[in-house]
Order: structure tokens, then C-alpha cells, then sequence
């Protein structure tokens, strides 16, 4: 019970902090909806945890700037190709190897490459991700290599 309690106060907390409305209707409906995802998590079980050394959170540490780096970059190349007249666009789908080998490592390559602009990650499966790209060019090589740092692996 005391997670829930947590949960809660967490959520409301940020809710009300973010919502910037103080009606009383409105802070029913933000309670209400607090409480109702607060008693739903503690409905759900949760699964294998990955262990972590400091090690990987000091790693990890390092990687998100490169990231921010990355995604500013990406947002740059992607607003060139939109102003640009001729828009030249060429989508493609690529299935790339995925470095990573635990769920922890191939989750992390996964999403940052879906937080890059310009590329989204649709599947994962037999050590590939299958990527689809706005525009040629968009190589995954060093993001895998950092995630796999990140990971553990050299």
C-alpha cells in the first residue's frame, strides 16, 4: 500500500503542477485519475528487473548528452530536408543488427533510436531492429556501439 501512496503523491504532485487550473472540478477529475493509475500499478506485476552496477548508471550518465547531441543534430538534418524545395525525402525500411544483447541494452539502442529524428524503431526480434528512416544516411553504427558501452560490452 504504501507504493500506491507514493504512486499517488507522485502523479498529483506533477499533475497539479503542470495543469496550472486550481478548480475544483478540475482538481476532482486530476484526483480521481491520480488515484485510479495509482491503484492500477499496484495491480500489475512486475517483471524481471536487470541488474545494474554503478558502473552502467555512470555509463549511462555519459550516453545522454551524446544522445541530446544526436537528437539536436538529427533535428537539424530533418528541418533542412522539409524547408528544403525539393524535399528529397527517400523513406526507406532497414533492418540493422542490434549490438546490445541484454533487454536492458536493446531497449535503450531502441528508443534512442526512436527519439532521434527522422527515424523510429517499429520491430526488434533475432538481434535486429527493423528502423524506418526518413532519408539515406541515417546510420545507427556509432548509437550502437555506445549502447553496447553502455551496456557493458566493449
Amino acid at each position: 500500500m504504501p507504493r500506491a501512496l507514493v504512486v499517488f503523491a507522485v502523479l498529483l504532485s506533477t499533475w497539479l503542477l503542470w495543469s496550472g487550473v486550481y478548480e475544483p472540478l478540475t482538481i476532482g477529475l486530476g484526483v480521481a485519475s491520480c488515484a485510479f493509475v495509482a491503484w492500477f500499478t499496484t495491480r500489475l506485476e512486475p517483471g524481471p528487473q536487470p541488474k545494474t552496477d554503478m558502473g552502467f548508471w555512470f555509463r549511462l550518465l555519459l550516453y545522454v548528452p551524446w544522445l541530446l547531441k544526436e537528437i539536436v543534430i538529427a533535428n537539424l538534418q530533418v528541418a533542412r530536408v522539409i524547408c528544403s524545395p525539393s524535399m528529397p525525402i527517400s523513406p526507406q525500411m532497414l533492418r540493422v543488427p542490434c549490438g546490445p544483447k541484454t533487454p536492458l541494452g536493446q531497449t535503450l539502442y531502441a528508443n534512442s533510436i526512436t527519439l532521434t529524428p527522422g527515424t523510429i524503431t517499429l520491430d526488434l526480434r533475432d538481434d535486429t531492429v527493423l528502423v524506418h528512416a526518413l532519408s539515406k544516411g541515417s546510420s545507427q553504427g556509432e548509437m550502437d556501439r555506445r549502447c553496447r558501452h553502455v551496456e557493458g560490452q566493449s
